[in-house]
């Protein structure tokens, strides 16, 4: 992925930049031709204010890709303005996958099971909940780190151990009668 940077002054409290932006990503909507194929670029850009969020380019870039990050979770051609709650996000965010590293490595990742029945009421099958207790946190839904895992790459292992425990439990009801007509099913 190419990464450029555009510089400039704004004295008009934003005014400017919000236009700067609009205008860049309408040049990026359009189609262009390349080998006789109509292409689309699709982009997405981020506004990091001088000097409120650094004073070196290291701190700009640092929140600049913060705000990338951010920008690139929303729809494509869109602006994203760097501010202080974006960042406490991202850390926050930072935070609950180091956790979920640790919580996966630990084998602590939970999974609570939700019977379903027939209209009968015979128990048929389950739906495997899963859930993270975390130490700052207290117990998280998936909505809180599933994203973060599926970002990182860990939605792989996260997945692996909850099908395993699922199997593992499963077979311990089979094997105490509690389950005799449950399946597996994946």
């Amino acid at each position: 992925m190419d990464v450029s940077a555009v510089i400039f002054e704004d004295d008009n409290d934003g005014t400017e930049t919000d236009k700067g932006a609009g205008k860049l990503l309408s040049v990026l909507k359009r189609p262009f031709k390349y080998n006789n194929y109509e292409m689309y670029m699709p982009g997405s850009i981020v506004v990091v204010k001088y000097p409120d969020y650094g004073c070196d380019v290291d701190e700009l870039i640092q929140a600049a890709d913060t705000a990338m990050y951010l920008a690139k979770q929303s729809e494509r051609n869109n602006y994203q303005v760097f501010d202080i709650a974006a960042q406490q996000n991202l850390q926050q965010r930072d935070a609950l996958l180091l956790t979920l590293k640790q919580a996966l490595k630990n084998n602590e990742i939970g999974s609570y099971y939700q019977p379903i029945v027939n209209q009968q009421g015979e128990n048929f099958s389950f739906e495997v909940l899963v859930r993270r207790q975390h130490p700052q946190f207290g117990l998280l839904e998936p909505s809180r780190f599933m994203s973060p895992a599926e970002d990182s790459g860990l939605i792989a292992e996260l997945s692996y151990q909850i099908i395993l425990k699922g199997i593992e439990n499963l077979s311990k009801w089979q094997e105490k009668n509690l389950c005799s007509n449950c399946r597996a099913q994946f």
